[in-house]
């Protein structure tokens, strides 16, 4: 709302509504309760991303601290596995091949699928990864309420976003420093050793109600009930 009223000063005049994005209830009911998209790196933590990256939030900075991290960290470095699932540009395509040749065979690279298989990726991950290092103060990536209702741990990088307070809060996961490689490997090792169930909080569950896109839409019916009685 903040930035809304920065850019247009009229509206600082008026009432405001922000309604965060919210998750679909019809996007997830496909989704199998088992599925074998990753099969192929069973013995591996993997750490997914689904999705395309952005020039607004790149995967570089990431990839600089990550790589930092497997070379400090030879259990790691034989353990864990990047997953992008997602369409990606010749930019990220270039740096991801940058990284992997720096530590081959850390990379596992699949097209785009429909939402509710990406679904079942981010269910089927060790953990997920939300890019947070955003330019734009405030901004929620879009994934960000997929990722939260998958029930996955969520690898926060960058607190520079609202969605690093909305992880903390709710103990789905791990909000990282941007930069900071000792965090990055601290977030690694508890990830890997926690059971799902870990980060599966009475918290979490809640934002999750609160959340889907029906609750979400009778907010916004409620708030159109009270400004129209409103004197």
């Amino acid at each position: 709302r903040a930035a809304y009223q920065q850019a247009f000063p009229e509206l600082q005049a008026k009432r405001c509504l922000v309604i965060p994005h919210g998750w679909a209830p019809d996007v997830t009911a496909p989704v199998r309760p088992t599925s074998d998209h990753l099969a192929h790196l069973k013995g591996k933590a993997v750490l997914a991303f689904t999705g395309r990256v952005t020039g607004a939030i790149p995967l570089a900075p990431f990839l600089r601290v990550l790589a930092d991290v497997l070379d400090r960290h030879p259990v790691l470095r034989g353990t864990v596995m990047l997953h992008l699932t997602g369409n990606q540009t010749p930019e990220t395509l270039a740096e991801l091949a940058a990284f992997g040749a720096r530590h081959p065979g850390a990379v596992d690279l699949h097209p785009a699928v429909p939402q509710p298989a990406a679904i079942e990726v981010m269910r089927e991950a060790t953990a997920v990864l939300l890019l947070n290092n955003t330019t734009y103060p405030g901004v929620v990536p879009l994934k960000t309420s997929d990722y939260m209702v998958s029930g996955a741990p969520i690898l926060v990088y960058s607190e520079t976003g609202e969605g690093a307070a909305m992880v903390r809060r709710t103990g789905a996961g791990i909000v990282v420093r941007e930069g900071d490689a000792d965090g990055l490997a601290d977030a690694l090792h508890s990830m890997i050793r926690n059971p799902r169930q870990h980060w599966s909080t009475v918290e979490r569950e809640a934002w999750c109600r609160q959340h889907s896109r029906s609750a979400l839409s009778d907010r916004v019916l409620d708030a159109f009930r009270e400004a129209n009685s409103a004197p």
